[in-house]
């Protein structure tokens, strides 16, 4: 791509597939009908404990079913809001989900070349920036895997159809947004995307030199479409496209699941319908590999399904124009960077992602949106870290020719393992592991290997599923010295039954810690019950305690509020709130709460006496007297800290335990660094662990004290509207892009 192309390209809003965006908006404007009107109806996902008590609720109560989305237990279906509102007090409903379809700009394909005849196969070169040249060399093609592409659908030209021994490879093609199976030779690629990530996964073209186009150029190809020639599709659409692909991976091989499509989160990674059902496949042994996204080069920006913690999310690098000469090799500026709001390293690897070569039909949205970029009657060049997803893809279907047998974790670490991070002079990290992970990717390493341990430990994703348990990862903040004010708080809610909870935007410095009792988050006179703190005497003998510990260095101020409930009349019973600024060694009373009177509500109280800067705050909960038995309790709730400070709240990035990972949040640098081996992961890829989110935090902590990235209208620290069962879009109804153009790097 010439100098003056890209210049050309500099200021114009660039929209349309270099990363597909499905972003579900629901719409919540109430429409007023006069006598005999018929009330609107909205498109929803429903969610329930099973697929068959989902349809019968819904039809029960009016609803008109559209898809039926079994992987997470779900239909799409358009209701009234009366139907809505029935149906979310109805038993076995979990979740209510909007599901309205999003637009993209881009013009309508028009007449242009087919790719038909004769042309000229050119070197793509991303197979052998990653070695996977090697790798073809060794007979190793990626034959028998069948890779998925979940996109726009595909466009059938030669190096496609065809294998490298001239077979027809197109096993299957799956319409989401029809619902409908149809021979995988019909259809076509109006829009583009799908065609141009395939061919970089799978093209058997071959240069005068033997070098493929492709990565796993003897690969199936399955092509399923969940986007239409004009950029919309829908949560619904998707989850539909995962189904299928779940419910027929025996029958066509599935393997691998190439999802080069990237949503701004908007809920933890749990509650997202499009992550469930990732989930799904994954627990079902389709390896599920997913893009960061083109938001970066901020911290924070991976996107849906690449904070799914299970699966290989893939960030961008380019090879700077100079394919033979590693040593001007860059992170792709556009490349989304983490951790995950849960605290997850990611992206885990990078790929070759920028101005990358690949087939697109000449009268495609694209080419015809940007024939700037569409070379002869084929060749289309385009960066994003959708195409870096690609080259993935097909080194996971290499690796899986070479060892059919191994597990979806097994071949996530072969990969991690084997990849090359980006290296100083010195021996140190060029990049962060937030923006580059393990490093670039290398095939022929990823084949070789037998490194199979060491992803996703600690996990356990039929809990995950099942809602039983949700985990964070190692990433954190640092807390040091810093200019400037700052706001942060640590929360928590008792959502779950365990003494460890934290449901904040920032860690606490330690779990709670009980004193006379039998330690039990389900019994006893500390106890929680009803997502709530319990404290009585019942036992009638040592007056027990628990209390908290956390780090208010570099505070200028901080209060403490809670709520609380009392039951019980009568009697002496009397509870301390109590801080320490010694570290636990001394406390001062802030309250003294008599049951007598059953007070309720929301109590604060100012610690600026209680910052020390030696010492972390420590909070107790205390009964002072008691005589009453069991029917005299407190309850106690959203147990928070607010900090106003210096910045030191919101200082770097860092990993628990491993010393020198760590990232101040800057872009990426501009002078190139080899990518190389030479960098011993010694800690056995202990940044891949994690915790349960329920299970608090340590001193560490994964929780974020981030008080610039969520203050733009999806507020993490007051979007306890995640859990509530209802709309997953509340108020946000203002339409979005579903596609995103990036610059060629």
């Amino acid at each position: 791509m010439t100098t003056e192309a890209n210049r050309n390209m500099t200021g114009v809003t660039r929209f349309f597939y270099a990363t597909l965006v499905v972003i579900a908006i629901a719409s919540f404007a109430v429409t007023l009908f006069g006598a005999g009107h018929r009330p609107a109806m909205t498109s929803y996902i429903v969610q329930g404990t099973s697929l068959e008590d989902v349809k019968v609720l819904v039809e029960d109560r009016g609803g008109q079913i559209t898809h039926e989305l079994g992987v997470i237990r779900a239909v799409a279906a358009d209701l009234t809001q009366a139907q809505v509102a029935a149906l979310r007090v109805s038993k076995g409903i979990r979740r209510i989900y909007g599901n309205e379809a999003v637009e993209v700009a881009g013009k309508p394909a028009k007449g242009g070349g087919n790719g038909s005849g004769s042309y000229t196969t050119v070197n793509t070169h991303y197979p052998s920036l990653v070695n996977a040249d090697d790798v073809h060399a060794m007979g190793i093609t990626g034959e028998g895997i069948g890779i998925a592409v979940l996109d726009t659908g595909l466009w059938k030209h030669e190096g496609i159809k065809y294998d490298p021994a001239g077979s027809q490879r197109l096993d299957a093609l799956y319409d989401a947004i029809t619902g409908t199976e149809s021979n995988p030779l019909s259809g076509g690629d109006a829009g583009g995307h799908g065609s141009h990530v395939a061919s970089i996964a799978v093209s058997s073209l071959q240069t005068v030199e033997g070098l493929y186009n492709g990565v796993a150029p003897g690969a199936s190809v399955i092509s399923v479409r969940a986007f239409d020639a004009n950029g919309q599709g829908t949560y619904a659409d998707v989850i539909r496209a995962i189904d299928w692909v779940v419910a027929n991976r025996k029958k066509y091989k599935i393997k691998v699941l190439n999802l080069s499509f990237s949503a701004e989160p908007r809920s933890n990674y749990w509650d997202d319908p499009i992550n469930q059902a990732v989930m799904v496949a994954w627990r079902s042994e389709v390896f599920v590999v997913a893009a960061a996204g083109n938001r970066g080069p901020d911290p924070m920006t991976v996107g849906v399904p690449g904070n799914v913690p299970y699966v290989l999310t893939v960030g961008a690098m380019t090879d700077n124009y100079t394919s033979a000469d590693g040593s001007d090799d860059l992170l792709a500026s556009f490349s989304s960077a983490g951790p995950t709001y849960e605290g997850f390293v990611k992206p885990e690897v990078v790929a070759p992602g920028g101005h990358m070569q690949g087939l697109v039909q000449g009268n495609s949205t694209l080419a015809t949106t940007y024939p700037e970029f569409y070379t002869s009657d084929m060749y289309f060049a385009m960066s994003g870290t959708s195409q870096a997803t690609a080259v993935v893809s097909g080194i996971a279907a290499l690796a899986l020719q070479a060892e059919a047998w191994r597990s979806v974790d097994e071949l996530k670490c072969k990969i991690l393992s084997a990849a090359r991070p980006a290296m100083n002079t010195d021996g140190s990290l060029a990049y962060s592991v937030f923006q580059q992970g393990a490093g670039l990717v290398d095939a022929y390493q990823a084949v070789m290997n037998q490194t199979v341990d060491c992803a996703n430990r600690g996990l356990h994703i039929d809990n995950d599923i099942d809602g039983y348990q949700h985990f964070g990862g190692r990433a954190n903040r640092m807390q040091d010295a810093g200019a400037g004010t700052a706001q942060a708080a640590v929360r928590d809610e008792f959502a779950f039954v365990d003494y460890n909870n934290n449901d904040g935007s920032a860690a606490w410095s330690e779990p709670w810690v009980e004193a006379n009792d039998d330690g039990s988050p389900n019994s006893g006179t500390v106890r929680i019950e009803n997502a709530r703190l319990w404290m009585d005497n019942s036992d009638g003998g040592s007056l027990e305690s628990i209390s908290r510990a956390a780090d208010l260095s570099g505070a200028t101020s901080a209060v403490l509020s809670f709520d609380v409930d009392a039951y019980g009349y009568g009697g002496l019973d009397i509870f301390m709130v109590e801080a320490s600024d010694d570290g636990g060694q001394t406390f001062a009373a802030l309250d003294k709460l008599e049951v007598v009177g059953t007070p309720s509500g929301t109590y604060s109280y100012n610690l600026k006496d209680f910052i020390n800067l030696s010492n972390q705050v420590v909070l107790r909960f205390r009964i002072y007297q008691g005589f009453a038995g069991s029917g005299q309790y407190f309850g106690f709730d959203n147990v928070q800290i607010e900090i106003d400070g210096q910045a030191s709240v919101l200082g770097d990035y860092y990993l628990m335990g491993l010393e020198g990972h760590t990232w101040d949040g800057s872009p990426a640098g501009t002078d190139g660094y080899l990518w190389t081996d030479a960098y011993l992961w010694t800690d056995a890829y202990l940044w891949t662990d994690a915790y349960l989110w329920t299970d608090g935090v340590g001193v560490d902590g994964y929780l974020w004290t981030d008080g610039y990235l969520w203050t733009d209208g999806y507020l993490w620290t007051d979007a306890y509207l995640w859990t509530d069962g209802y709309l997953w879009t509340d108020a946000l109804t203002e339409m979005a892009t579903m596609s995103t153009w990036v610059e060629q790097e």
